[in-house]
């Protein structure tokens, strides 16, 4: 898959240019120096700092600090608010908004040293980054999180595929997952994504359908090399844009 050009900008400057049938989404840098964390730091509240504190090892909660700070600076841009003065609840089942009325809408995944944050003006979305990492019982939780046709697709790769396929099927099943915000409500095995990790950078794969009522576009996002990124939206969305940060 070719590398997604992220454009480097300021959040105001692409706030400024956001319309209504695009998603942002950004990538973010989760190893920084100490003292832009210290600033990061100084956005979160005190119940963000609890939860980054929670973590046993120091390089756990730094990036949750720089995910969590990242992700409130960028989305003040959008919802022309100070950082702090941002109000994010969860619905029942787990899926974070800004209150009062929920816009923009956003969606923020971490794993290893990078982060990815998407975001809608209203529109629900769902976004989910994964370091691929080999292990021996990807198998067994491919049996019992894919689908039956997903896992017949798996089976049929070659063996050196099936790591980078597994992780391509995983994290268009969690972007879906994260879009519908059911949380453990939605069986995962209950829809089908490709399984195919070869596609165009930002191309939108098949449609997939949760429900009589509710359909989902998936996008991949070629993220750096050894990561695997996804991002669903509703059929209204038609183009993605890439961001991220100035170092």
């Amino acid at each position: 898959m070719m590398q997604t050009a992220f454009e480097t900008a300021e959040p105001g400057k692409a706030a400024s240019c956001f319309t209504e049938n695009e998603a942002h989404v950004w990538l973010l840098d989760l190893d920084l120096h100490e003292a832009l964390l210290g600033e990061l730091a100084g956005l979160l509240t005190d119940a963000d700092r609890r939860r980054a504190a929670a973590f046993a090892f120091p390089h756990l909660q730094a990036q949750h600090v720089a995910a969590h700070g990242q992700m409130r600076r960028i989305l003040a841009a959008y919802a022309r608010r100070p950082a702090h003065a941002l109000h994010l609840c969860r619905t029942p089942e787990g899926k974070p908004f800004l209150a009062p009325d929920s816009t923009p809408a956003f969606n923020l995944s971490h794993s290893g040293g990078l982060g990815l944050l998407a975001i809608t003006h209203s529109a629900p979305i769902g976004a989910d980054i994964e370091q691929i990492r080999y292990s021996p019982d990807l198998t067994g939780i491919a049996q019992s999180a894919f689908s039956c046709v997903e896992n017949a697709a798996l089976a049929q790769l070659p063996k050196g595929q099936r790591t980078e396929a597994f992780f391509a099927c995983w994290t268009r099943k969690e972007a879906v997952a994260k879009f519908d915000g059911r949380g453990l409500g939605l069986d995962p095995a209950s829809f089908t994504v490709p399984v195919d990790p070869d596609t165009p950078s930002g191309a939108a794969r098949d449609i997939v359908t949760l429900n009589s009522a509710t359909s989902v576009r998936i996008f991949d996002v070629s993220v750096p090399p050894g990561f695997r990124g996804a991002v669903a939206v509703p059929p209204e969305i038609l183009k993605l844009r890439f961001f991220r940060l100035p170092a």
